[in-house]
């Protein structure tokens, strides 16, 4: 409202100056504020790239744009009162009224970009009481802490998780929307100025960029991130599990465990690396917020969910939440949600193959960080890098699972821990020392390869102790080449062996495999013993689990499944039991 008023009363002035000038000098005037505002408009960011060199960025958009217009129109004012030094005399009503509406025109394209250029600078998300998505002013929160809880204040806080088109706010006289769209009219294919490069090309929304990156970054922080953003590489995944990643008693949002993309969008993972250029001096951190980045495709702007943290886990943030990336890493998994017609170039190749963006796409951070993607390949899903994440609290970070349970409730097993390995828990003695053979032993049969069981049977009449003693004890199980084993160990729940079926189990990963089991086994109580039965082929993989008298407790089933691959999920009988978030390597 603030904003608003200065700019009616700026307005008021300037015209009434022009008023006392006279028609023909207000006309005049009128001419060389238009050009000179579309000129400074059209050309700050290429002086500010090409003159500054990325010196006083943060203030540099702002200021070069508010004294371009006023170079430009001084220059153009010298030129014409040079070439016409006297002034035109016209009729009273004419000359009084044609002056005050020139004078208006002046007035509007001067405090337009005297308002585009305060949105540029490094105020907060509020320019004096002006932003371009609701506000929530000042809400109460309780933060958690080691003594207790604290009560503080969220000012300026975004009302929406996303920016909605349909509630977008502007002045009571748009003067920064008029100049915007002005010079995206006179820039595009049909303007008069239009180029290899329309405005519309760029800057889809300019206002709302300029909004989202004022959000988010701290007072002090670097605003600006001048040439110091490089690509790290783009991948897709199918599904991801994501947690929220801000305290609930900060920010409370109701998230789905899992993101999905479908047929028609994907989950595009986009790493960015960060220069040391962009990071604070204060202490080597990059700062950010989501609505500092955006996606550019095909004239639209796209804004990240979140992003994917280490162990394949998606952690969803508001565009306006501080984000943090720490001196000991350089760079981030940005997650984006994009409708494959719209951005790729061959949407079917989403589904299989490799897909591209279209040519032109590009993703900015921070303003001046920018990096080129359009055309660039996308591959699956992104293997881990130890310098690739952020800083979370760690009341967050202990939020972070590697399963998630679903509430099934018929689902037959809980509790579910994910390891990557082909060793059992416990060995067993085939009675024999050879190397490659089919053996015959106490409580079942084996076929052994270089000492590794290609397949096992065991029938659950001997002890755990007793199956395991003696020096032909073998416990490592045949892997595939380029495979890996995950184990799947989950405590039984309800029927004590309706998780014996297991040709109901499919292991799925986010590039959308499926794999059924090779291997099952559980440690059964029989008595006051514990029992070993299972079943184990690489070959044919497993279908059931024989039933004893006895009450199964842990329970391992088995996957072969290629490397670097990261799990996402796990059915029984088609219905998901669990949400699994292991990189296999």
């Amino acid at each position: 409202m603030i904003l608003s008023v200065i700019v009616i009363l700026l307005i008021g002035g300037v015209a009434y100056f022009h008023y006392v000038q006279g028609c023909f000098t207000a006309t005049v005037s009128a001419i060389c504020a238009v050009f000179a505002a579309v000129i400074a408009f059209g050309m700050h960011e290429k002086i500010v790239d090409m003159l500054l060199g990325g010196n006083a960025a943060d203030y540099a958009h702002g200021m070069v744009l508010i004294a371009l217009f006023g170079l430009v129109y001084t220059i153009l004012r010298f030129a014409f009162d040079g070439f016409v030094p006297g002034n035109v005399r016209l009729p009273l009503y004419l000359e009084k009224g044609g002056a005050a509406v020139m004078g208006v025109i002046v007035g509007l394209f001067a405090t337009g970009v005297w308002a585009v250029g305060a949105q540029l600078l490094p105020f907060g998300p509020s320019v004096a009481g002006y932003a371009r998505q609701p506000l929530d002013s000042s809400r109460e929160l309780s933060v958690p802490g080691e003594r207790g809880s604290v009560d503080r204040f969220a000012h300026n806080e975004l009302v929406d998780d996303v920016f909605d088109a349909t509630k977008t706010k502007t002045m009571i006289v748009p003067v920064d929307d008029m100049l915007v769209n002005f010079v995206a009219k006179l820039s595009g294919p049909t303007g008069s100025l239009s180029g290899a490069q329309p405005l519309m090309s760029v800057h889809p929304d300019f206002l709302l960029e300029a909004f989202g990156q004022r959000l988010g970054i701290q007072v002090g922080a670097k605003r600006v991130a001048y040439k110091s953003i490089s690509l790290g590489g783009l991948y897709r995944v199918r599904e991801v599990p994501q947690i929220q990643g801000e305290l609930a008693q900060i920010k409370n949002r109701s998230l789905a465990p899992i993101a999905k993309g479908s047929d028609s969008e994907t989950l595009l993972v986009v790493r960015v690396k960060i220069a040391p250029n962009a990071l604070d001096d204060r202490d080597k951190k990059f700062r950010f917020s989501l609505g500092s980045v955006r996606l550019f495709v095909d004239g639209l702007n796209i804004y990240p969910l979140g992003t994917l943290e280490d162990g394949g886990i998606l952690f969803a943030s508001r565009l306006d939440d501080f984000l943090f990336v720490p001196n000991d890493k350089d760079g981030i998994d940005l997650v984006f949600r994009v409708n494959n017609a719209e951005v790729m170039q061959d949407p079917a190749a989403a589904k299989s193959g490799t897909p591209q963006l279209k040519d032109g796409a590009f993703v900015e951070i921070k303003r001046m960080g920018r990096v080129d993607v359009g055309g660039q390949p996308i591959g699956g899903v992104p293997k881990r890098d130890p310098k690739v994440g952020l800083q979370w609290k760690k009341q967050v970070i202990d939020n972070k699972p590697g399963a998630i349970k679903l509430d099934i409730a018929d689902a037959p097993l809980d509790d579910f821990e994910v390891t990557v390995g082909n060793q059992l828990f416990t060995g067993i003695n085939v009675g024999r020392g050879d190397k490659d053979a089919t053996v015959d032993f106490t409580g079942g049969k084996a076929t052994l390869v270089g000492r590794q069981f290609r397949n096992f049977n065991v029938d659950g009449t001997v002890s755990i102790q007793r199956l395991g003693a003696g020096e032909f004890a073998v416990k490592e199980l045949m892997v595939p080449a380029n495979k890996r084993i995950v184990q799947i160990k989950a405590a039984r729940k309800g029927d004590p062996w309706k998780w014996a079926d297991i040709s109901k189990y499919e292991l799925e990963d986010a590039t959308g495999g499926k794999h059924r089991p090779v291997g099952a086994w559980a440690k059964v109580v029989v008595g006051t013993a514990n029992h070993f039965i299972g079943a184990y082929d690489i070959d044919k993989g497993v279908s059931d689990v024989a039933q004893i008298d006895g009450t199964p407790s842990d329970v391992y089933i088995a996957f072969a499944v290629p490397e670097n691959v990261t799990l996402s999920g796990l059915k029984f009988d088609g219905k998901a039991i669990a949400t699994l978030t292991t990189q296999v390597r």
